[in-house]
């Protein structure tokens, strides 16, 4: 699997519009988080006692993305 991670910096350092700390305004419209292994989610596990957020499919650490990332099918 493509690293999800890189692919979503590339999508935020590609887009000229506003941001806001620095991730693109449409994000937060309909906000999306995608995790390491591909699963795509509205939501997350704010996991107590640990430095980040996890999927709730995989456990995985996740991060606020766009709805599509180019050639990505989410699971």
């Amino acid at each position: 699997m493509a690293d999800i991670f890189a692919m979503i910096e590339v999508v935020k350092s590609r887009y000229k519009g506003k941001k806001f700390n620095g991730i693109p305004d449409p994000w937060f419209d309909e906000v999306f988080f995608w995790c390491e292994n591909g699963h795509r989610s509205r939501a997350y596990l704010r996991a107590e006692g640990h430095d980040r957020d996890e999927c709730l499919e995989c456990f995985g650490p996740v991060r606020m993305g766009p709805k599509e990332l180019p050639g990505v099918v989410p699971l």
